[in-house]
């Protein structure tokens, strides 16, 4: 599961990596990203994958959201705690 940190702007916030490790935005190298730019993601949905000591583990969306900036690139290694992406919540009617 991601965590989430508040922004300035209430419904602007960023997706955090809840553990160091490699992050994959791609379920495999010649497939799309889990989560694109611009795209609206629903709760649960993935939206990315940290592989850490050979287990891969998802980053879900913990809320229905749209996808502002992705703030990684596939196959970096990362910290626990770093932005993966900048969201912003969306309500569906």
């Amino acid at each position: 599961m991601a965590h989430v940190q508040a922004m300035p702007s209430a419904d602007q916030i960023y997706v955090v990596a809840s553990m160091g490790g490699v992050i994959y935005l791609k379920p495999s190298p010649t497939e799309e990203v889990f989560a694109a730019l611009g795209k609206q993601v629903v709760e649960g949905q993935t939206l990315a994958m940290i592989e850490a000591m050979k287990l891969f583990n998802p980053i879900e969306a913990e809320f229905d959201c749209e996808i502002l900036e992705i703030l990684v690139k596939d196959g970096d290694d990362i910290e626990r705690g770093a932005p993966i992406y900048r969201v912003k919540r969306v309500a569906y009617v």
